[in-house]
C-alpha cells in the first residue's frame, strides 16, 4: 500500500445524519453498504455510475447526493458535503487534488420522501 492510499479526508457527522442512521437501522438497512459509500467518499475514490452522484439545488445547495447501493432505481441515498479549508465547496473537478485539506460532512441519509420532501 502506498502513502497515496493512506490520504484522506476530514470527517464529520451532523446530528440529523446521525438520527437518520439510527432511523435506516431500524428499518433493517444493510448498513455495511453505507460504510462502504462513505468510505468511497473518504478517500475520494470514483463512485460508479450506479450511484448517481450529482449536486442538489435549493434548500440543499452545495451538497450532493447519491444512492448508497449501486442500483439505479434504488432510494436510499446519502446527502454529503465536501468544503476546503476556506469554508469553500469543493467541485466535482476538484474532489480528488488535495483532499487531505478538504472535510467531508455526512448531512442526511434515507429515502427521497424522508430527506427531499
Amino acid at each position: 500500500m502506498g502513502s497515496e492510499d493512506l490520504k484522506q479526508r476530514q470527517l464529520q457527522r451532523t446530528n440529523a445524519f446521525k438520527k437518520h442512521v439510527k432511523k435506516c437501522q431500524k428499518r433493517g438497512y444493510e448498513m455495511g453498504l453505507l460504510k462502504k459509500r462513505i468510505g468511497q467518499l473518504i478517500h475520494a475514490e470514483p463512485l460508479p455510475p450506479e450511484a448517481y452522484e450529482h449536486w442538489l439545488v435549493g434548500n440543499w445547495k452545495d451538497r450532493r447526493e447519491c444512492r448508497v447501493r449501486d442500483k439505479i432505481k434504488d432510494d436510499w441515498v446519502l446527502i454529503y458535503s465536501v468544503w476546503d479549508e476556506a469554508g469553500n465547496p469543493v467541485p466535482f473537478e476538484a474532489d480528488r487534488v488535495d483532499i487531505e485539506s478538504q472535510t467531508l460532512i455526512l448531512e442526511a441519509t434515507g429515502t427521497h420522501a424522508d430527506l427531499l420532501s
